[in-house]
C-alpha cells in the first residue's frame, strides 16, 4: 500500500465524521440509526489497523515507546482539555437550573478513561492500538489473530453487565482491538484494493440488511444482539466503504477538500461536537421553543448543517495543536 493511497482514507474519515455529526443531530431511533451505529465507530479502528500496516511497511517497524508517547500527546491533550471544558459547561448549566453543579460523576468518568459523551472513543482507541502493537512487537503475527478470534467467540457467550463501567471499558477496548486486527490484515493482503466496486456495492447493501437483522448495536455500550454478526456486519461495511472510496480516488480521480479537511481533523470534531450540540440545543430551546427538535428529520438535518458549520472554526483553531513537542 503506497502513500498516495492515504487520501482515500482521509475522505472516508471525513465522511464518517459527517455521519457521526448527523447521528448526534438526529437522535431518533429506527433503521437509519441502526445502520449508522453498526459501522460508524468500528471503521475508525479498521483504518487504524490499515495505518499501522502502512507505517510498518514504510519503516520496517514501529517504536512502541515513541508511538505511545506521540499518541499520549495527540489523543489525551484534547481529551482532558475538552473534557474539562465540557464538565465546566455542564456544571454551569446545572447550577443555573438546580443550584447544584453535580460535576463529581463527570470527573470520575473523565479520569477513569470512560470519557464524557463521544470522547469515550479516544482512550478506547489508544488502549486498543497499544494492545495490538504490543502483541505485534513481542509475539509472532498469529497471536493477535488468535486473540481477536477468541474475543469474537467469547463476545457471543459473555453478556457484559452494562451497569459496571470497567467491564464496558474493557469490552470497548477489546472490540476496538478486533477491528484493528481486521484492518491490519486487510491492508497486508490488499483486500480493499482488490475488491471490485460493483461487488463492494452489493456487499455494502447486504451488510445494511444484516444490520437490520441484528438490530441496534453500539461499540460504546458494547450492545449487540448477536456479537459475531455485529463484527461481520461492521467489517463488511467498513471494508466496502473504504474500497469504494479507493476506487473513486484512484480510478475516477475523485477529490474533496471538505472531506479531506474533516478527515484530518477527526480528533478535534470528536472532542468538540458534544459541547456544540448542547449549545445549539440550548439556543433552540431558549429562542425557538425546541422548534428544530420538533421538526423531525428536517429539523435534524438543519441542526446537522449548523453543527457542521460551527465545527469549522474549532477545527481551524486547534488543528495541529496537539502534537508531541
Amino acid at each position: 500500500m503506497k502513500s498516495n493511497r492515504l487520501q482515500y482514507i482521509d475522505y472516508v474519515k471525513g465522511l464518517t465524521i459527517l455521519v457521526l455529526l448527523f447521528s448526534h443531530s438526529y437522535g431518533g431511533e429506527g433503521k437509519l440509526q441502526t445502520w449508522i451505529f453498526s459501522w460508524h465507530m468500528p471503521i475508525f479502528f479498521v483504518i487504524c489497523g490499515i495505518l499501522v500496516h502502512l507505517k510498518i511497511e514504510r519503516k520496517g517497524s514501529i517504536s512502541l515507546k515513541n508511538h505511545s508517547i506521540s499518541r499520549l500527546y495527540n489523543l489525551f491533550q484534547p481529551y482532558f482539555l475538552f473534557g474539562l471544558i465540557l464538565i465546566a459547561f455542564f456544571a454551569i448549566l446545572s447550577f443555573a437550573t438546580t443550584h447544584n453543579t453535580n460535576a463529581g460523576p463527570l470527573f470520575f468518568k473523565l479520569f477513569t478513561m470512560q470519557g464524557i459523551e463521544s470522547m469515550w472513543f479516544l482512550p478506547t482507541y489508544f488502549f486498543a492500538e497499544i494492545l495490538f502493537l504490543t502483541l505485534l512487537h513481542y509475539s509472532n503475527q498469529i497471536v493477535p489473530v488468535v486473540l481477536a478470534t477468541i474475543i469474537i467467540l467469547l463476545s457471543s457467550l459473555l453478556d457484559i453487565p452494562q451497569n459496571y463501567w470497567f467491564h464496558c471499558l474493557v469490552g470497548r477496548i477489546l472490540r476496538g482491538y478486533v477491528f484493528i486486527v481486521i484492518g491490519y490484515y486487510c491492508a497486508k493482503y490488499q483486500v480493499i484494493e482488490k475488491l471490485n466496486p460493483i461487488i463492494s456495492l452489493l456487499i455494502l447493501i447486504a451488510a445494511g440488511y444484516l444490520s437490520q437483522l441484528n438490530g441496534f448495536t453500539s461499540l460504546h455500550s458494547t450492545q449487540a444482539s448477536h456479537a459475531p454478526l455485529y463484527f461481520l456486519d461492521a467489517t463488511l461495511t467498513s471494508i466496502t466503504i473504504l474500497s469504494l472510496f479507493f476506487f473513486l480516488e484512484q480510478k475516477l480521480r475523485f477529490r474533496s477538500r471538505v472531506l479531506r479537511y474533516l478527515g484530518t481533523s477527526t480528533i478535534i470534531v470528536v472532542c468538540t461536537n458534544n459541547l456544540l450540540i448542547e449549545i445549539l440545543r440550548l439556543v433552540d430551546y431558549k429562542l425557538m421553543g425546541n422548534h428544530l427538535l420538533n421538526m423531525g428529520l428536517i429539523g435534524s438535518f438543519v441542526f446537522f448543517v449548523l453543527l457542521t458549520l460551527l465545527e469549522i472554526p474549532f477545527v481551524h483553531i486547534f488543528k495541529g495543536k496537539f502534537k508531541r513537542p
